[in-house]
Order: structure tokens, then C-alpha cells, then sequence
């Protein structure tokens, strides 16, 4: 949708889009209100993550990208 993603961190989601290029993650509730504050106070930074984020998603996270994996059981392999 072109938003900025802040996100919990989860094992594979994590190896998928990286930290500080296409979303932030957090891991508790400090650490996301740390990233919070970290974001607002920096808002070229997460206008930066947000363009990289959509461009990265937009290349390679579209259904039309994703359903050979899904119906041929094939494993993602991530471009990066």
C-alpha cells in the first residue's frame, strides 16, 4: 500500500525484508516504542525504508511472483 512497516520480528520475515532497508522490526514493547520515537524524530530515513520497502515488495512479493511457489511447492528464494 506504500506505507512505512514497523513490525514484530519473526523468524523468516526477518530474512525476507531487512531491518532498516525495507521496514524496522522491533521484538518487545520497548523496542517498538524505541523505533517509534527512532522514526518520527528521522523522517528521511523512514521515507527511505518506506520507497525501498514498496520497490522490494512491488519486485518481488506480488501474488502473480509467488504463486509458482505456492502451487509448484517451491521454496522462495530471496533475490538479496
Amino acid at each position: 500500500a506504500g506505507g512505512f512497516y514497523l513490525g514484530a520480528r519473526t523468524p523468516g520475515a526477518d530474512r525476507m525484508l531487512i531491518d532498516g532497508v525495507h521496514c524496522a522490526w522491533y521484538d518487545d514493547v520497548s523496542s517498538c516504542l524505541a523505533r517509534i520515537a527512532h522514526y518520527v524524530a528521522h523522517p528521511d530515513k523512514r521515507a527511505r525504508v518506506r520507497v525501498n520497502g514498496e520497490r522490494f515488495i512491488r519486485e518481488h512479493h506480488t501474488f502473480d511472483q509467488r504463486i509458482h511457489n505456492i502451487l509448484e511447492d517451491r521454496e522462495w528464494v530471496n533475490p538479496l
